[in-house]
């Protein structure tokens, strides 16, 4: 407590740098660290073993070497991504061209495509001749050209919030559209359910196809993967701070933050099962919504309601070498692969199958795969590990929620950063973290 402290005492605390504890070391909280390494005494902190929450390599032993394979964060592109690019650029990371290919891969085969090019996407000859599937892609050309200016037309309107359902619906986009072709290619991206991306806001969904280059045939970015692996940048990070104010605590949990006369105070559970207290200036929640809610309620932060709103949903990856995870005809193979094993009648259970020689530069002529939710048993004797992971359901709760989190952003030195205020994805993690990092700054150099 201050009053417990001499003048000179409070005097020399106020002129040290401010202590900072960032919980969580996704993007957000990395990119925090970084732009605040020379402003604060940080300390990190991270639940799991590993730096870097879905910047996730593994070393794979695969033809007597090892193999770094990602599993998490694999790729970004020359043109939504700036804020990363720059970093890396500043970090010296190598990278390297990626494949970005899509298919389509339901009924156990019975139906497959791929839009790399005219013989992928007619990849099964019968379809030159199928009515439904030429009707698909007219209808792909249709919402591609629409979409953005129906979005556009309904902003002032009571359309502003419609979502990607009601949308389709109304426009009479048919089943075979949107369960063939629009859907399966938001699920992979977002690794969620059909019905779950029915209820994304089209607002959403379509400024980020747009960004992306989603919507044209033409001007798509490139796209790129770290070489080495996506922890060659956290290793780069950590090289660089080296000698830097910075502690970090892995295999620690945050449970609680109160606030103290003198500042904040964060308790948390130690790898030896021991509780300790740490005292902070600030504290940055970079974790999931979910996870940062429950820590807030400790002590009825007004943030505490508006986090809650946001739901995550959890995903299975595995990472494998078994083939029948992919398209069963081998012209389709892309580097992200939809996949239902099911009836094409029934409501089908869906994975996704990254084709990780096609995304990262691998050493090695053996076909390694991470499959997302698979939808059908793995070889066991070709699995290399499985591994849970969290992503953010991009609903219209969502939307709310970021648009008011804002109100009580910094409310007792108490902030929050995530992928999930954006898109979900790198670039929006990495901007949400060094904003936090600039509004900390902020309150110490005014």
């Amino acid at each position: 407590m201050l009053q417990n402290h001499s003048p000179q005492q409070i005097k020399t605390l106020k002129m040290n740098k401010p202590h900072v504890v960032i919980i969580g070391s996704g993007i957000s909280g990395l990119s925090a660290c970084w732009h605040l390494r020379n402003h604060a005494r940080i300390t990190l902190i991270e639940k799991g073993n590993y730096l870097g929450g879905h910047t996730h390599t593994h070393g794979l032993h695969v033809d007597e070497k090892v193999v770094h394979v990602d599993s998490g964060f694999i790729v970004f592109n020359d043109k939504t991504y700036p804020g990363l690019i720059d970093w890396f650029s500043t970090l010296n990371i190598a990278s390297h061209p990626a494949d970005m290919s899509f298919s389509v891969s339901l009924g156990n085969g019975e139906f497959e495509w791929s839009g790399s090019n005219l013989k992928t996407i007619f990849a099964q000859k019968q379809r030159i001749y199928d009515a439904a599937f030429l009707k698909m892609l007219l209808d792909i050309l249709r919402f591609n050209r629409n979409a953005p200016k129906d979005v556009a037309r309904y902003q002032s309107t009571k359309k502003a919030s419609i979502s990607l359902g009601e949308y389709l619906d109304e426009e009479r986009y048919n089943a075979y559209f949107q369960n063939r072709y629009l859907l399966p290619m938001a699920g992979a991206i977002w690794s969620c359910s059909t019905s779950e991306i029915r209820k994304f806001p089209l607002k959403f969904l379509v400024s980020f196809c747009e960004n992306h280059g989603l919507l044209s045939v033409l001007n798509r970015p490139q796209w790129f993967s770290v070489k080495g692996g996506s922890e060659s940048y956290i290793n780069a990070m950590l090289k660089v701070t080296a000698n830097l104010p910075i502690s970090i605590k892995k295999n620690t949990r945050a449970l609680s933050v109160k606030k103290t006369p003198i500042g904040l105070k964060i308790t948390t559970l130690e790898a030896d099962q021991t509780h300790k207290n740490i005292d902070c200036d600030h504290v940055l929640l970079a974790s999931h919504a979910d996870e940062s809610a429950q820590i807030l309620k400790t002590v009825g932060h007004a943030m505490t309601s508006v986090l809650s709103r946001i739901k995550f949903q959890s995903n299975t990856a595995v990472m494998h070498m078994d083939s029948s995870l992919m398209p069963k005809l081998s012209t389709a193979w892309s580097s992200w692969n939809y996949l239902s094993h099911d009836s094409l009648d029934a409501n089908p259970r869906i994975g996704v199958t990254y084709f990780m020689n096609k995304l990262q530069d691998l050493p090695t002529r053996k076909n390694l795969f991470v499959t997302l939710n698979p939808t059908k048993q793995i070889d066991p004797s070709k699995i290399f590990k499985s591994i849970e992971y969290s992503h953010p359901v991009m609903n219209q709760d969502r939307e709310i929620a970021v648009r008011n989190i804002h109100r009580f952003q910094g409310e007792n030195n108490v902030w929050v950063a995530g992928a999930w205020m954006g898109n979900g994805f790198h670039e929006s993690g990495f901007q949400s973290g060094r904003h936090v990092a600039e509004k900390i700054i902020e309150n110490y150099t005014r």
